[in-house]
């Protein structure tokens, strides 16, 4: 009987095993500072570990439309992200996106999967969700090569639970009014469960790439798009007319005539240099503050100002504020007209080597970062952040911000304490 049972042991770890190889021509990518891993399961293409991006928040705290990707860690503990990834709420993960299959969180190029992706990863590994699991994780088996962790999940009352016992992955298909999809893994069996969770929870995100069939979704819908806007075309770099520099506070700044509207081509860098754990304060002297308080860094990128500091205490929607006499801080409404002479394309505003951009316009926006909470420097190397002059009923005040892992214009409003950049407009 020996010779049978080898051969039926054999038999069905041979049913349950799989390739365990990289994506072809993509054995890693390297997304807002670390590096991820891909694996091969049937036709999609996975990466290997749990998303960790953005900046952590307390779990007594939402995640919210601010600007920039927050995250929760297992127990509020920084090493639990290393470990096991970031913790999103459902709308955190997608990027206030309700398209299934959006980008969200992901890098360029991949996507939060669908609950059909899900469904067909299910299928790939016959359903046995140990071949998902770690080795030595619950009873998992990793025969796929997924490695997926028990990383437990935050509660919407605030508090963590379920760690190594435990592990929910957010879907991109929509739910109902407060519900949305995930799927669960976990300790005691090999389930995969498909379910329907409140979005107020934050799970982890595996991201999936693009393959060509949603490529070709997303294809015709840009091309939609573009047959139903009127666009305008984009003719390169001029200076504004009669007005190529503007000298100011001992600096020279260039012009750019984008559309109808004149704009200073380098972000400002006005007043007095002060250390980051300090605010900025209605003095009577212009307070600025330097990336990590090197003051290199605002030779190169520009001051970050507080919202108030950079309108000199206006609270004047288009208020002079630091800028020249004859120019003003942005209103919402004039970034959105730039946004628009611009084809909504992020790529023509920056500079060539943030993301992809052209910088076919010249407006040569810098990933100059900003100045976070409690003095913390962050974002240098992915994020622009551009003060508006227009508060919102909340009193938060508006800005422009852009990525360096995709080509959208995005306009928030954001908590006034931040130090973000300032570029002015010509006074009509």
């Amino acid at each position: 009987m020996k010779p049978v049972c080898t051969l039926i042991f054999f038999l069905l770890f041979y049913l349950n095993s799989f390739p365990q190889n990289p994506c072809p021509g993509l054995p890693s990518i390297k997304f807002a500072g670390k590096t991820y891993h891909t694996i091969q399961i049937g036709n999609q293409c996975w990466l290997k570990e749990n998303l960790d991006v953005g900046t952590q928040i307390n779990g007594s705290l939402d995640q919210k439309k601010i600007g920039r990707i927050e995250k929760y860690c297992y127990g509020n503990d920084s090493v639990n992200c290393d470990k096991y990834g970031g913790l999103y709420q459902w709308d955190e993960a997608m990027q206030f996106n309700k398209t299934p299959g959006a980008q969200g969180i992901c890098p360029d190029g991949w996507h939060v999967p669908s609950n059909d992706e899900f469904t067909l990863l299910s299928a790939e590994v016959n359903k046995d969700g140990n071949a998902l699991k770690g080795k030595d994780i619950g009873k998992g088996t990793n025969n796929s090569g997924f490695s997926g962790l028990l990383s437990g999940y935050y509660l919407s009352n605030g508090t963590f639970s379920s760690l190594g016992e435990y592990s929910y992955f957010w879907s991109s298909s929509l739910g109902d009014e407060t519900n949305d999809s995930c799927i669960f893994l976990n300790s005691k069996n090999g389930n995969i469960s498909q379910i329907m969770i409140t979005e107020a929870c934050a799970f982890s995100v595996r991201c999936i790439k693009n393959d060509q069939e949603y490529e070709n979704k997303i294809l015709k819908k840009e091309i939609k798009i573009e047959n139903q806007t009127k666009e305008k075309k984009l003719t390169g770099e001029t200076s504004c007319p009669g007005i190529p520099i503007v000298k100011y506070e001992g600096k020279t700044y260039h012009t750019l005539k984008i559309g109808d509207r004149c704009w200073l081509k380098e972000n400002l860098d006005v007043g007095k240099m002060i250390n980051g754990i300090l605010d900025q304060t209605n003095n009577g002297i212009i307070e600025k503050y330097c990336y990590r308080n090197d003051s290199l860094n605002c030779n190169k990128f520009g001051g970050l100002y507080q919202w108030d500091e950079a309108m000199q205490y206006s609270t004047t929607p288009g208020n002079k504020g630091i800028c020249p006499d004859g120019w003003h801080i942005p209103t919402k409404d004039e970034f959105s007209l730039l946004a628009t002479d611009v084809n909504n394309d992020g790529k023509a505003i920056k500079v060539k080597d943030f993301g992809k951009g052209t910088n076919i316009t010249g407006f040569s926006a810098l990933v100059s970062g900003c100045r976070g909470y409690e003095g913390v420097f962050e974002y240098l190397d992915d994020y622009s952040y551009f003060w508006g002059s227009t508060l919102n009923a909340s009193k938060d005040a508006s800005d422009m911000y852009m990525s360096n892992y995709d080509n959208k214009i995005y306009q928030y409003y954001n908590d006034k304490i931040y130090g973000f950049s300032v570029r002015c407009i010509k006074d009509k």
